[in-house]
């Protein structure tokens, strides 16, 4: 049946040949277009060519012409019609040219070469669409873009994308002119991730890699890309470039960012201090910059990316992004007398590696305080250089000393004036998260459920504190709706008491009336309650039948704790009186008791960090709908009860 399937397709493919006259494509994509073998099973698109060419043209500027061929196989594969790529835009990059072919079943030809910019306060997309694309159709396109990085000139990318791709280029060259000398730059072509999705290429400046496979559809709790998915990067090493840090080594690296921010601090004390001493300082300056500045993204020009705002400038505006807010929160601490500086972290977005040479992998800027003696506070970390004070200053919601959980176990860099320390983030510097829910209510005969819901949560366990800071504090009952808790459109759900989101000292609480019609349905000899106050069950992170092929991967997520008291109007017995359970990704206890017509119900749950590699992958998915069943059951069973005469 494979040996008939295989001879259709070829069939196929060379009827649809024999209707496209190739020499209309350009030179490029004219030999990968003729080829000939059939496309991957399943596949909507098949991408023939991808290739990259990159040229280092001293002065900074890097050239990057990229090239690309996909036979279009079905509707799906439809998207293709549209090319685009992220672009720096502003003076740091200049797109040369964008053009496009879309050659048709029928053998006419469909050309554009107009570009399309897309640009937003922290992003640029720049591409082209072609149109009448239909199935069958051969769609190449070509795109020439000159680019100066403010970091230096390093470029990266990676290599799965939606569609298999047949084959995968790249060619690294330095392009000397006239006037232009480059033989004292190095060239540094780094892999990253490729086994076991491909086979690892020879190092040079270059590389072919064949059968590259689609990214997996449809899988759940899986790691960044950028932590697991194979890609490249290239990096020119030039010794007469200026105006943007060494890419040699992390310690002149560090310097250069630590010089950035040491530039622009000007102490401005308007947050005052408390008391004299450098933790009564701190703790001034962290809350009232809590209070009155808003973290914001707004990038003008391409080098807003990395370079922050004065702080005085940072002051005036009220608003500022991370390293915007780490330059002030540095500059207030200069004027309270105490040395700190700049420290590089990645948060949501993958890891920081073991990295032996710099390129700009990170995505966020804290602050690091040196201290003369500990404070006693969980966020310092001690160095070759002496002890620190982490400090992410666009945490409005964390006290001073703490870290949010996004930083636990992450690898940050100090950027001192000495140069590069690195140091990873202790689980004592993370500001544990904690959710308490407390019901108190009543069941009438019809099964209405009358009840006051009391929330805590700690370190925004729950996202109300955001919720409050993003949408206003009219707006939470809407988003404890959306997010947590279900009211249909007779039941009530009314927001009579909120704390101060900002009060990074206490709780944030919240205190609600909620009414639900059918909260304690009965069905024969059985009632079930409302999960009011509980988690969800885990979604489904792999479709039956399928192989699993990303690792297995659930960062550690806030202490749940639930106690309900409720008056029933009738006698019931608990299906599942206690429950007692340890996962991989749970660690959880469930009690429910009737007494004198109260149900009281008791649960808490724990969710640390859990990780199964390549190798272990059908272990995590087996025990994650271990997980899930374990939950569904305490869920079904927890909430179910036996009406007794």
């Amino acid at each position: 049946m494979s040996a008939l399937k295989g001879l259709l397709l070829g069939l196929a493919l060379a009827w649809t040949l024999a209707g496209q006259d190739l020499g209309k494509l350009p030179d490029w994509a004219r030999s990968a277009a003729a080829a000939a073998e059939p496309a991957p099973a399943g596949a909507d698109a098949w991408v023939l060519l991808q290739r990259y060419e990159v040229a280092y043209l001293g002065g900074g500027d890097v050239r990057v012409r990229r090239l690309r061929l996909v036979r279009i196989l079905g509707e799906r594969g439809l998207i293709e019609r549209g090319y685009g790529f992220f672009s720096l835009g502003g003076r740091a990059s200049k797109v040369q040219k964008i053009k496009g072919w879309n050659l048709r079943p029928d053998g006419e030809l469909v050309k554009v070469d107009t570009v399309v910019t897309i640009q937003n306060e922290a992003d640029k997309v720049v591409g082209t669409g072609l149109e009448r694309v239909m199935k069958g159709s051969l769609v190449a396109f070509e795109a020439v873009e000159v680019e100066r990085h403010p970091m230096g000139p390093t470029w990266d990318l990676g290599l799965m994308e939606r569609h298999p791709v047949r084959t995968w280029e790249l060619a690294v060259t330095r392009e000397e002119g006239w006037t232009t000398d480059l033989k004292n730059v190095a060239v540094r072509v780094e892999t990253r991730h490729f086994a076991p999705w491909l086979p690892v290429p020879a190092p040079g400046q270059g590389f072919t890699v064949s059968a590259v496979p689609p990214l997996p559809r449809d899988e759940g709790a899986r790691p960044h890309p950028d932590d697991t998915l194979p890609k490249v990067n290239v990096t020119f090493l030039d010794p007469a470039l200026t105006g943007s840090p060494s890419l040699a080594s992390w310690d002149p690296y560090a310097q250069w960012y630590f010089h950035q921010f040491a530039e622009k601090q000007a102490p401005s004390k308007v947050a005052p201090a408390a008391a004299p001493g450098p933790l009564a300082a701190l703790q001034a300056i962290h809350r009232w910059m809590s209070r009155e500045m808003t973290y914001k993204q707004l990038y003008l020009s391409p080098e807003r990316g990395w370079i922050p705002d004065p702080g005085p400038e940072v002051l005036r505006k009220r608003y500022g992004d991370c390293k915007d807010l780490t330059c002030l929160f540095l500059s207030e601490a200069q004027g309270a007398g105490l040395r700190g500086c700049p420290v590089l972290a990645r948060i949501n977005e993958g890891h920081v590696e073991e990295e032996p040479l710099p390129r700009p992998i990170f995505n966020h800027v804290i602050a690091a305080i040196q201290l003369e003696a500990s404070l006693g506070l969980g966020a310092e970390v001690a160095t070759a250089q002496g002890r620190f004070l982490l400090v992410d200053p666009t945490d409005r919601t964390t006290p001073l000393g703490l870290l949010h959980l996004a930083h636990l176990g992450r690898r940050v860099l100090i950027c001192t004036g000495q140069g590069a320390v690195w140091v990873t983030v202790p689980a004592s510097a993370v500001f544990q998260p904690v959710a308490r829910l407390t019901l108190e209510g009543s069941v009438n005969f019809a099964g209405g459920l009358t009840a006051v819901l009391r929330i805590s949560e700690t370190a925004d366990a729950m996202g109300l504190r955001q919720a409050v800071l993003a949408l206003g504090p009219a707006r939470l009952d809407a988003f404890l709706r959306e997010q947590w808790l279900s009211v249909p459109p007779t039941g009530r759900l009314v927001v009579k008491r909120q704390g101060d989101p900002l009060d990074q000292d206490h709780p944030f609480e919240v205190e609600l009336e909620l009414y639900h019609p059918q909260g304690f349905t009965r069905s024969g000899q059985e009632a079930a309650l409302v999960a009011w106050g509980l988690p969800p069950v885990p979604a489904q992170i792999l479709k039956a039948g399928r192989k699993r092929q990303y690792p297995v991967v659930q960062g550690a997520e806030p202490r749940w704790e639930f106690t309900a008291t409720l008056k029933l109007p009738y006698r019931v017995e608990p299906v599942l009186g206690s429950l007692t359970g340890a996962t991989a990704f749970r660690r959880f206890q469930w009690q429910a008791t009737v007494r004198e017509g109260t149900l009281r119900v008791a649960f808490s749950q724990d969710r640390p960090e859990a990780s199964f590699p390549f190798e272990r992958r059908d272990q995590g998915v087996a025990e994650w709908n271990r997980d899930r069943s374990a939950m569904k059951t305490l869920l079904e069973d927890g909430l179910a009860f036996k009406l007794l005469p």
